[in-house]
């Protein structure tokens, strides 16, 4: 598994309260993280830095490289 990290900048004093919706999951492993959602997400965090994500409005796919990191789960928030 190659995957590159593609953040944005750290937010340090990170805090999604100001969304109206949020989900948010635990992800174990790398690669290419996939779901569909009917909505754009405004922002995507990964272990409380903003990352970048992709969105296919035709098809409702969105998208997100989870780095490889051994033994570690990241938290992958999506913000509404």
């Amino acid at each position: 598994c190659k995957v590159e990290k593609h953040v944005e900048h750290e937010n340090e004093d990170f805090s999604c309260s100001d969304y109206s919706l949020r989900v948010e999951m635990r992800v174990h492993g790398c690669g290419e993280f996939g779901a569909y959602s009917s909505t754009r997400p405004k922002h995507c965090f990964l272990n409380k830095l903003e990352w970048q994500f992709s969105y296919d409005p035709p098809s409702g796919l969105l998208k997100a490289l989870i780095p490889r990191v051994e033994g570690l789960s990241h938290d992958l928030i999506f913000t509404f």
